[in-house]
């Protein structure tokens, strides 16, 4: 799960407008405002000026403005440009081919708390640009073209929530861009961020009791270092898609709240003890490289409950993953090489879960592969074995073993012929079984239609395994 980085905007505004890209020294030259009094919405045609005050009626009387949307082409905001409007809470800039914010634009605006200059030009944020916007809660200068980011660009926002620097051109951060800053969102992927100063977080003020989030996906970050990632309030942090290829013991030590990691679409290899006692809730490791995982790894996890990974080349099941993790509900490791499930496989699991292992390489499960007299887990939700080379299926797996119940079984696309005695003697009291497109026989395959329709799931194996993230 992936949550969505965006907000919808505040308030659904259309104008009509003719862009004019006249040559001129006026913030607003020929703009379209559409903006909110009170109760009331008004379309008030721009004249040219340096301050958004004088374009609207009644001597710029702006008692009650609440919402302003500009439409048109406002190339600079100059010093003084939006001030004296004490009411104004919202002003939305989107796509209006903005290039420079000079700090000093925004004054005496004590209730501004929503800006938005998406999809833009701007290619520079300097210090103390928002510097007098102490009630600012949302800024939203995404999809630009910022490469520079000055140190104090974000400083003294102590009211801050959500900052959105997604599909820019940044390519380092520094310490000192977001100091005296309150951020519970702080979006900065899809750039070309190869460089995080030590500490760059170090003055961010702390949100207590909640959950703090830092994006990074997509960059090309090639590590993880804990003297950058040193921000003891980060709940949920995202470095899918950069190029981090390895990982050392302590690189999250000093998160010692996080709670949500995204690594997916890395180059990582190996898994060690990296992860053992951390607090972690959802771990992603899917869409790496990873051939080798240590077999202590994801050890003393007492919070872990999915850890995703899918899309690898993990060749062997070590049923010593996850030693003293017994809150584990689900487990994705689909799209891999692995051939067997070993004795005793998931000998480390005590609650509920689901396990999804689609499109490996199986072709023998060992009889004792769900046996587990020392601790025993209750019930297995859902066991996904689809696209696999399983030829045969041994009716005492789980029959017989009074410790384990099933609700479903995929084994469709293997190359099961038929089974040893009749399928129930096999399934037991499995609710559900998924089976076509097997090799089974013509008189095995009557029976096996039978209890499939006597089986049958209201839904498709594929709506039931969205529902083993729950």
């Amino acid at each position: 799960m992936l949550l969505a980085m965006t907000e919808p905007r505040l308030f659904a505004l259309t104008t009509l407008f003719s862009a004019c890209f006249c040559s001129s020294n006026f913030s607003f030259q020929n703009v379209t405002i559409k903006w909110t009094l009170q109760t009331h919405q008004y379309v008030t045609p721009g004249k040219p000026t340096n301050n958004l005050k004088e374009l609207f009626p009644e001597n710029g009387v702006t008692d009650g403005l609440t919402t302003v949307f500009i439409n048109g082409s406002v190339n600079t905001l100059y010093q003084n440009s939006v001030t004296d409007m004490p009411d104004l809470a919202s002003l939305d800039m989107t796509a209006v081919n903005l290039q420079k914010i000079e700090p000093g634009a925004f004054k005496k605006l004590p209730v501004l708390s929503h800006l938005d200059f998406g999809e833009n030009s701007l290619e520079e944020i300097h210090s103390g640009t928002f510097a007098d916007l102490q009630s600012c809660h949302y800024i939203n200068v995404s999809s630009n073209q910022i490469s520079v980011l000055e140190v104090g660009a974000f400083r003294n926002l102590s009211n801050l929530s959500r900052l959105y620097l997604s599909k820019n051109k940044i390519d380092k951060v520094e310490r000192g861009v977001f100091d005296n800053v309150t951020v519970r969102i702080l979006d900065l992927s899809q750039n070309v961020v190869s460089k995080l100063e030590d500490g760059f977080l170090d003055n961010v003020l702390p949100v207590k009791g909640l959950n703090v989030y830092l994006v990074l996906s997509d960059n090309k970050l090639e590590e993880v270092n804990p003297r950058v990632f040193n921000h003891s309030y980060i709940t949920h942090l995202y470095l899918a898609n950069n190029s981090v290829s390895s990982l050392r013991l302590g690189d999250f030590q000093n998160l010692p709240k996080l709670e949500y990691l995204q690594l997916r679409g890395n180059k990582l290899e190996n898994i060690e003890g990296v992860f053992n006692n951390l607090q972690l809730i959802n771990l992603d490791l899917s869409h790496n490289e990873i051939s080798f995982i240590a077999s202590d790894a994801f050890r003393n996890m007492t919070k872990l409950r999915i850890v995703r990974l899918n899309h690898n080349k993990i060749k062997f099941w070590d049923n010593n993953w996850f030693q003293d993790s017994e809150a584990i509900t689900t487990i994705f490791a689909s799209n891999n090489l692995i051939g067997e499930l070993p004795e005793k496989a998931f000998k480390n699991y005590q609650n509920t879960f689901s396990i999804d292992l689609a499109a490996n390489r199986i072709e023998n499960i060992n009889d004792l592969a769900f046996y587990n007299p020392e601790r025993g887990f209750t019930r297995l939700h859902y066991l996904i074995l689809r696209d696999n080379l399983i030829q045969k299926w041994n009716k005492f797996l789980l029959v017989n073993r009074a410790n384990i119940t099933v609700y479903g079984i995929d084994l469709r696309k293997n190359k099961l012929e038929c089974f040893q005695g009749s399928v129930s003697d096999n399934f037991g009291k499995v609710e559900v079984v998924w089976l076509s497109d097997n090799t089974f026989g013509a008189s095995c395959g009557i029976e096996i239609e039978q209890y499939v329709d006597k089986h049958k799931a209201y839904q498709t194996p594929e709506e039931l395994e969205e529902e083993m993230i729950y």
